[in-house]
């Protein structure tokens, strides 16, 4: 769907009743105005100092004058006619009743001048009003009004109310009130116009977004919710799409039955498109990694992913902090590496929660032969779960305007109670959005590995929040 352009006319069915409208109220108008001049114009006819014309001529002007206006209904009505046509007719009509005006004046058949203008005027503002005329079109009937006039005068029309400049200067006073209006009306139009592009425009963004979120939402995994290894996060944006993203695969691993379970927790530098648009290809990039290799561990995904961020990324200052790791159900260890990435949670069985920190520099910082990383090596026993998250959990501010911070988060780990479906990512991410005072300022991600006491089904299921 297309933007209309800015400034351009209307459809001929909006026209059309407006027309008629005018047509009717312009022939009104016009025969009271006749009568008048009819009236008035004969008791006074020896104080002009000349004889009226032809009963017969006058007579022909006026129904002439009549017809010009009244014609525009079977313009309306006409099918055949569209906007711009519709607008020329209108045009000719009301430049038709004006030299009528001028041709009736010189007949004698109204006030030296001042009648011709009234009606001229009358019309002339009726049409500007009812039809939305621009400058442009207002001023073509105020023209043919003009030149018929100065043409009367130059042939020595005779007046006795008016001398010629008196009457110039009616005739142009006459099309003033209707050419300020078109003013108005052009300048409204054109302020509606693009108030309306733009509410269209914003429209169309809208549901680009969108189209977008639900494609970048595609991207990330379904939750493993049966074996000794599970998973489960919670993601909550900031807006409709946002740089939080969570990659998973099953591969490799030392029994066929059951294979390793990896997880990437990935956190690009701000925020809207531009990140949604970097964990785009962040994802196709780790999908190439881990179906070239399957069993590929976090400390070589971690140095494949800084190579690629730091030769295609950072050079528009595009960072990621990056939280990867590994775990075989066939042992009980979990492998990991971080890239400047908040430190993450492990709980044991018993209750005892240790901190696994950073073990590099945050993605695309440093060329790959100079960026160095340590993998960390945890044992992960049955009971035991790894909670990771990005900063949205921890940098989210309270009443006071204080952060949650890694220790307040921590201690919900420690003290609270998770979730009987979601587990602690639904619990945390509940607790994150009760915590903040106002608007959310970033995108929230919290995702949860464990080992399972006996195996079994997991009832819950990673889920991606509505946006704020």
């Amino acid at each position: 769907m297309t933007t209309p352009a800015i400034g351009a006319p209307e459809h001929a069915d909006a026209l059309r009743p407006r027309l008629i409208q005018f047509s009717l109220l312009a022939t009104a108008i016009g025969l009271v105005l006749i009568a008048v001049f009819w009236l008035v114009g004969a008791a006074h006819a020896e104080d002009r100092g000349w004889e009226l014309a032809p009963v017969w001529a006058r007579a022909v002007v006026d129904v002439a004058w009549v017809g010009s206006v009244a014609g525009l209904v079977g313009a309306a009505l006409s099918p055949k006619l569209d906007h711009s046509r519709l607008l020329m007719a209108s045009m000719i009509a009301v430049s038709a009743a004006g030299v009528l005006d001028v041709i009736r004046r010189t007949l004698g058949a109204e006030f030296g001048g001042i009648g011709s203008a009234v009606s001229f005027m009358a019309v002339h503002t009726g049409a500007t009003v009812l039809l939305r005329w621009r400058p442009q079109e207002a001023l073509v009937p105020v023209g043919a009004w003009f030149v018929t006039g100065t043409l009367a005068l130059a042939l020595g029309e005779p007046t006795r109310m008016l001398d010629p400049s008196g009457l110039i200067a009616v005739s142009l006073g006459a099309g003033v009130p209707g050419i300020v209006l078109s003013v108005l009306n052009d300048t409204g139009a054109r302020d509606r116009r693009a108030a309306e592009g733009v509410a269209h425009r914003f429209h169309e963004v809208s549901q680009d977004l969108i189209d977008a979120r639900g494609i970048h939402e595609g991207a990330f995994p379904e939750a493993v919710r049966e074996g000794s290894v599970q998973f489960t996060y919670q993601y909550l944006p900031m807006s409709q799409i946002g740089g939080d993203y969570l990659h998973a695969h099953r591969g490799g691993g030392a029994s066929p039955d059951e294979p390793a379970l990896s997880l990437a927790l990935l956190d690009v530098t701000g925020h809207g498109i531009a990140a949604a648009l970097t964990v785009n290809r962040l994802h196709g990039e780790l999908s190439r990694l881990y179906a070239e290799d399957p069993d590929m561990r976090p400390i070589d995904v971690l140095r494949a992913l800084n190579k690629y961020v730091y030769l295609t990324l950072s050079e528009h200052s595009l960072f990621v902090t990056a939280f990867i790791m590994r775990a075989d159900p066939s042992d009980n260890v979990l492998e990991y590496a971080s890239a400047g990435h908040p430190p993450a949670f492990l709980r044991g069985s018993t209750g005892v929660i240790e901190e696994l920190h950073s073990t590099a520099m945050v993605l695309g910082a440093l060329p790959d032969e100079d960026y160095m990383i340590d993998e960390g090596v945890h044992s992960l026993g049955p009971g035991d779960s790894i909670v990771a998250y990005t900063d949205g959990a921890i940098e989210v501010r309270g009443k006071e305007g204080e952060m949650l911070g890694i220790e307040g988060l921590r201690e919900v780990y420690r003290l609270g109670w998770a979730d009987t479906k979601g587990r602690w990512p639904a619990a945390m991410v509940h607790l994150v959005d009760r915590y903040r005072e106002g608007e959310a300022d970033d995108d929230t991600l919290v995702v949860e590995l464990f080992r399972t006491l006996g195996g079994g089904v997991l009832s819950g299921q990673g889920q991606r929040g509505k946006s704020r």
